[in-house]
């Protein structure tokens, strides 16, 4: 057998000693870490998790049928659709929907389980179907989802969230970044819900909502 050289010895070590630290470094790293929360992230995720609104403004759900509302904090987000967006069918009658960003806006629509169909969301539509409880086709969503009255500057926090929902890492467990400004949003068109935003955010219940 013959004997290798220093040279080649080295050469073998070298190629041994990278790839052991290839592999390390691929098991340390795992996933990439989520970006940091911006403020309005940070507070849509306690409006989403808890049903409450950081500024302490009052946040009610209706459901349909019922007379009067509620506080959000008895029907928050999280109970039926979890903390990854996905949905908890064993907490609610009805499968809820997957609400993570990407199952809602693919650019080919979205088909729910019950036969349901619609056209991708925006985040104009998103305000309507949480504040209304109808999807981007005017299809009403399930009975089991609540109707949230909230302001606009709420709503916009709990869209910022929703947009990231199941990729939030960085938001459990985190302190606020700071008191930053909300950011603007864009008023939802009257072709869209009927009355501007901030209207549907301290309506009582109309019929069939």
């Amino acid at each position: 057998m013959p004997v290798s050289s220093p040279a080649a010895r080295l050469i073998r070590a070298c190629s041994w000693a990278l790839a052991a630290l290839a592999a390390s470094t691929a098991v340390s790293s795992g996933a990439p870490e989520a970006a940091p929360f911006s403020g309005a992230e940070f507070r849509g995720r306690q409006i989403y998790h808890e049903g409450t609104s950081p500024s302490g403004e009052p946040i009610t759900a209706h459901l349909a049928g019922q007379s009067v509302d509620v506080p959000a904090a008895i029907l928050p987000c999280v109970n039926c659709h979890g903390a990854d967006g996905r949905g908890k069918p064993e907490q609610a009658s009805a499968t809820p929907t997957e609400i993570t960003w990407p199952a809602l806006s693919r650019p080919d629509g979205v088909r729910h389980a019950s036969g349901r169909e619609h056209p991708p969301y925006s985040e104009a539509l998103l305000v309507r179907a949480i504040a209304t409880g109808v999807d981007p086709a005017g299809n009403r969503l399930l009975v089991a989802m609540p109707r949230f009255r909230m302001t606009d500057r709420d709503m916009a926090d709990l869209v910022a969230y929703l947009l990231r929902v199941g990729n939030d890492s960085a938001g459990a467990g985190a302190s606020p970044p700071g008191n930053l400004p909300r950011k603007n949003f864009v008023k939802v068109p009257k072709t869209l819900i009927g009355d501007p935003i901030t209207k549907i955010a301290t309506a009582r219940p109309r019929p069939g909502l």
